[in-house]
């Protein structure tokens, strides 16, 4: 346990400065002095210094809002983030039911940007799946996300426009190509079609390799 001699403004961050009678300093906002009746002459226990250490006497909504308004992300990603912080299950899931009530935190928004992103980038559907999977959205909001993406067709004429340039449809070229839009992601039906379309487009035949 420790007693808190004095309560002085940081110089930095907008915090309070708490200096303990065991020698050490911490630094809190101002929210979270107000919240816990902080003021000098009050004893805090070791539970009540370790709260306030791990986490710099932030609330967790006010961390997470934080990291929000670095980089969205979902809420998977933000309950991690705020766990490596220190705070405790009841914290986070407080904090995110919260944000999600002011529309600060959605997966299917979320999900929604990284779809229009993939759509931009020409990603495959499995890719996409791939991404929000790992970002920790549900599938089933994922799969909600990925139906607008455009259709496969259209990326992969562009992808195989883009990546021949006009030059002569080559079996080792087309092998190449095929290879690469596989390693994207793509089914291999589509990506035939779309260099059987190219081929055509040149007035030369091409038979993909085996699957």
């Amino acid at each position: 346990m420790a007693e808190i001699l004095s309560i002085k403004p940081a110089r930095r961050g907008g915090r309070l400065l708490l200096q303990l009678s065991d020698g050490t300093f911490l630094r809190v906002t101002r929210d979270i002095a107000a919240e816990l009746g902080l003021r000098a002459g009050k004893t805090l226990t070791e539970a009540d210094i370790a709260a306030l250490r791990a986490h710099g006497g932030v609330r967790a909504d006010e961390a997470a809002a934080m990291i929000l308004g670095r980089r969205a992300c979902s809420v998977a990603e933000l309950s991690e983030r705020l766990a490596d912080r220190g705070y405790t299950d009841e914290e986070i899931a407080a904090a995110v039911e919260k944000l999600s009530e002011y529309g600060l935190v959605d997966d299917a928004a979320y999900a929604a940007a990284l779809t229009e992103r993939a759509a931009a980038k020409n990603l495959s559907r499995r890719a996409l799946l791939f991404e929000l999977a790992r970002r920790g959205v549900d599938r089933d909001v994922a799969l909600e996300a990925a139906a607008a993406l455009p259709d496969a067709a259209a990326a992969l004429d562009e992808l195989v426009a883009a990546r021949l340039r006009g030059a002569p449809p080559e079996r080792a070229l087309f092998d190449k190509t095929y290879r690469y839009l596989a390693g994207r992601g793509f089914a291999s039906g589509d990506i035939r079609a779309a260099l059987r379309r190219y081929a055509e487009a040149h007035s030369q035949g091409w038979e993909p390799p085996e699957a």
